[in-house]
């Protein structure tokens, strides 16, 4: 394997029975990138949060997602959240403007590490949220993503659970 650039470099070599030895050379052939990653982090407790309170840099936070990522190249990490999260009687409604306007609206932000002013408002579809690069093979841990929650002014008060999905991509 090469890693600048990224080719591999291959040799087989065969023997039979009569002890006849063949051999084959291939080279140069591109390396497709690979991602993996595993969330480490099972559940997020934002706990408590006040009605209207909104997105700031110490309000309404979660600092300790973990996440692992192995890839063999430059790689995007996105973010993105539930359409709707549901508690005991109520459903909370995602509001991916990040304004939170009408009653039971929630908004999230996210990144890769406690950096509020990096932070990008969570949809439904993934959305940026950092980089990196080649990792070895255990891969790098990342064990302080951080989400931030912002709800409406107008909030019923329960207990919700939704679903916030990493991924990882080719940059």
């Amino acid at each position: 394997e090469s890693i600048a650039p990224n080719v591999w470099d291959l040799h087989a070599r065969a023997t039979d029975s009569g002890n006849l030895t063949s051999g084959y050379y291939l080279w140069n052939k591109a390396v497709l990138w690979y991602g993996a990653m595993q969330v480490n982090t099972a559940n997020v407790n934002f706990r408590a949060v006040a009605l209207g309170s909104g997105f700031g840099a110490n309000t309404n936070k979660v600092t300790d997602i973990s996440v692992t990522f192995i890839s063999n190249g430059d790689y995007h990490e996105e973010k993105s959240a539930s359409a709707t999260w549901t508690g005991t009687s109520h459903t909370a409604t995602l509001d991916p403007t990040g304004n939170c306007v009408n009653a039971g609206e929630f908004a999230l932000k996210g990144w890769i590490s406690d950096i509020y002013g990096s932070a990008q408002v969570l949809n439904t579809t993934g959305v940026h949220v950092g980089a990196g690069t080649q990792t070895d093979e255990t891969g790098d841990i990342h064990p302080a993503q951080t989400c931030w929650l912002k709800i409406a002014s107008v909030f019923p008060v329960d207990v919700y659970s939704g679903t916030m999905t990493f991924l990882i991509s080719n940059n």
